[in-house]
């Protein structure tokens, strides 16, 4: 549970599939209870519309307050030490919490100053090696994001591709 809590016979809404579900059980490190709290390692029973379709990587959230659910966004980027410049439309495998999905970086919106954040450049034309950046990234399915201001732990990622992490970023807007 990343933040809030869950309890026993709540309604949740499951993203990115759109449907509201009950909370039919909550376990607590193997142990039976009525309620789960933020930061609990918790198995969640769901009884809902289609419970074939729930899989890890999903989201629960308050049906009043659900989780955007985006398949663009723009990031704030961290280069790691890379072979292989990045330019647009690089392909990249995402991975954030659980889950790795397919992504393209769309377009290389400014590079940034590593130490003071501010723009260096707009529209660069590569990202090289230990730079910071904001790009804009399509992933190939929508999956349930937050900004990083919002939620630190809805809002993180990494990229990787050919087996080597590439760069580490937070969400900055929702496109």
């Amino acid at each position: 549970i990343e933040s809030g809590f869950l309890t026993m016979g709540d309604k949740v809404l499951v993203s990115p599939l759109n449907e509201i579900c009950t909370v039919k059980s909550v376990v607590v490190d193997q142990v039976a209870g009525w309620t789960g709290f933020a930061g609990d390692h918790a198995t969640v029973g769901l009884v809902g519309p289609d419970m074939a379709g729930v899989v890890a990587g999903m989201v629960l959230s308050d049906p009043a307050s659900p989780v955007p659910v985006a398949s663009r966004f723009q990031a704030r980027v961290v280069v790691f030490n890379i072979d292989i410049p990045i330019t647009k439309g690089y392909p990249v495998v995402m991975h954030y919490g659980c889950v790795s999905e397919q992504a393209t970086i769309r377009k290389l919106v400014s590079l940034l100053h590593k130490t003071s954040g501010e723009v260096v450049k707009s529209k660069p034309r590569v990202l090289t090696g230990n730079c910071s950046a904001v790009v804009e990234v399509t992933v190939a399915k929508p999956i349930p994001l937050e900004l990083y201001r919002n939620s630190r732990e809805l809002g993180r990622f990494m990229l990787r591709t050919g087996g080597h992490t590439i760069a580490a970023g937070m969400v900055t807007a929702l496109l």
